[in-house]
């Protein structure tokens, strides 16, 4: 049962994503809901919730999205994978500042795919758009300490 409310609460993450996100744009820079949990849950050792979340809110935003079926959805998977294997085998230890960094290159990624995948070549903006994304990652990392505060996450500050 407890997969099945997971499941649920991040398809809603998703779907939060593509109905109130936008009322948070910054010059045209909308943040991420779906890539920045996915991030922060990979990096303090919540992998499965993670993935569950790449799944279902890569789902939701390739049906509702213009690109192809499954762009969202194979490099969110992949982002978490990458990380647990950088986790795994050369950064054991991390902190916030890891947290923001890793966090910046993999919008810094993001937006490179999605720009090319429309025809456009990568702006200045998207610096913009990974230093957006990294301080919500931030503030969400915060978040997600405060509401665990009672388990011990892998992650220092």
């Amino acid at each position: 049962m407890n997969k099945i409310l997971k499941i649920i609460i991040f398809i809603l993450i998703g779907i939060l994503q593509l109905t109130l996100m936008p009322l948070l744009q910054i010059k045209g820079m909308i943040p991420d809901l779906v890539l920045i949990g996915c991030v922060v849950f990979a990096i303090v050792d919540l992998q499965d919730d993670a993935l569950l979340l790449a799944i279902a809110g890569g789902l939701i935003l390739d049906w509702a999205g213009p690109l192809f079926f499954g762009f969202h959805t194979i490099v969110f998977v992949g982002f978490v994978l990458i990380i647990r294997f950088l986790l795994q085998k050369i950064l054991p230890d991390m902190n916030s500042i890891l947290i923001f960094i890793i966090t910046f290159f993999f919008a810094l990624v993001y937006s490179c795919f999605q720009n090319l995948l429309y025809n456009r070549w990568p702006s200045l903006n998207l610096f913009s758009y990974g230093l957006y994304s990294a301080v919500l990652s931030i503030v969400f990392f915060f978040l997600l300490q405060r509401l665990h505060n009672n388990r011990n996450l892998a992650v220092k500050l």
